[in-house]
């Protein structure tokens, strides 16, 4: 099945990298740089996206506000938060925000693939 993914990263190359992996596996990618510019850009294609990857740390609202956000808009939209200071804490943090799974950023692209449910970590990239 394919998917509309919005992908928020501050950082130029991670944000590449998961829209490269993304795009190449046939899902369409929406990328964001930051917390405010992937509000917008989920409220302006938020009839076609139906996964979110958003880091925590970004400027201008961080991952954890962009997950009560797009839930205070009503969105059922599967969120996954990653980070690369994740812990229990803070993916305790994320579920609460809204957010339906979480990613450590050094993890297998695989474990990614299942926390967006686009495929299982068993599954041939």
């Amino acid at each position: 099945m394919k998917h509309t993914i919005l992908i928020a990263d501050d950082s130029g190359s991670m944000r590449r990298s998961l829209q490269d992996m993304m795009n190449f596996l046939g899902h369409d990618t929406i990328t964001a740089y930051d917390g405010k510019s992937g509000l917008m850009a989920f409220i302006e294609g938020r009839k076609s996206i139906d996964r979110v990857l958003t880091d925590c740390d970004m400027p201008a609202g961080d991952g954890i506000e962009l997950i009560r956000q797009i839930r205070m808009l009503g969105s059922e939209v599967r969120i996954c938060l990653m980070s690369g200071r994740l812990n229990e804490a803070l993916q305790d943090l994320a579920l609460k925000a809204g957010a339906t799974s979480t990613f450590y950023k050094s993890d297998p692209n695989l474990v990614l693939l299942e926390a967006l449910d686009i495929g299982k970590a068993t599954d041939p990239i």
